[in-house]
């Protein structure tokens, strides 16, 4: 059986704004699932992040490819 090591990793909302301006934040990459937050959720959000109350964990991902054989590394 494979494990995977995970760490927890926090960002500040000024993380975000920074990638933006650096033109290194990917909000859309090909590999992502469309949209599925309606209008009132994404608002709610923001006034939640703006408020300074918490948010849910978020999980992303690291994963390394064998672009040879397409196995997970």
């Amino acid at each position: 059986m494979q494990t995977h090591q995970v760490s927890k990793t926090n960002y500040k909302v000024s993380d975000f704004i920074a990638w933006a301006k650096a033109g290194t934040l990917i909000l859309s990459p090909s590999f992502q699932r469309r949209s599925v937050w309606p209008i009132g959720a994404k608002s709610f959000l923001l006034d939640t992040i703006v408020r300074g109350l918490p948010i849910p964990i978020i999980f992303l991902r690291d994963q390394k490819t064998d672009l040879i054989d397409s196995r997970i590394i």
